[in-house]
């Protein structure tokens, strides 16, 4: 006799269970879209925030941030303009340089550059500025790769990064 009031509670249990049952699958299946729709909408790739545009590199100025790794010496920065005719200008330092250059934009803030001839001024300047000028003068000459990003620019040879700029500005239309 024992065991049958266990065996009956039991029952009693199993009957509410399965008298709830219906509204518990109903619940569930109405729950079940919109918990997925949730976890796919969690990572479509339209909720993450748009790239930021490739950062435009002819047209702008920019100032010297990392010569060969290293921070530039100097009260003035280092500068470079890239010009919309093809032509570069600049302060290195101590001198103004300029000459002409060459750059494909590939679309994504990333090319193929190659810098001519450099002209410069010939002032004398202290001997640490006159040996980073020529420097970063000959990094100029060796780089062939350009990077943009979020405002800065990155000039590489074969893949080794050489110098970095973060950009100052737009140039003003030629005149």
């Amino acid at each position: 006799m024992m065991d049958s009031v266990p065996r009956v509670a039991e029952s009693l249990r199993f009957d509410e269970l399965a008298a709830r049952m219906p509204r518990l699958l109903l619940g569930l299946t109405l729950l079940a879209p919109t918990l997925l729709a949730c976890a796919c909408r969690a990572t479509s790739p339209q909720d993450q925030p748009p790239a930021p545009p490739p950062t435009k590199v002819i047209g702008a100025k920019w100032a010297l941030v990392a010569l060969a790794g290293q921070s530039p010496q100097g009260e003035q920065p280092i500068t470079l303009e890239l010009g919309v005719d093809g032509r570069f200008a600049g302060f290195a330092g101590v001198n103004q340089y300029f000459g002409e250059f060459r750059a494909e934009d590939t679309g994504r803030g990333s090319g193929p550059v190659s810098f001519g001839d450099i002209g410069a001024t010939r002032m004398a300047g202290p001997e640490p500025l006159m040996s980073q000028e020529r420097r970063y003068l000959e990094l100029l000459r060796q780089a062939d790769s350009f990077r943009a990003e979020a405002g800065l620019m990155d000039l590489s040879a074969g893949g080794t990064p050489l110098l970095r700029f973060r950009k100052l500005s737009a140039s003003p239309p030629p005149g």
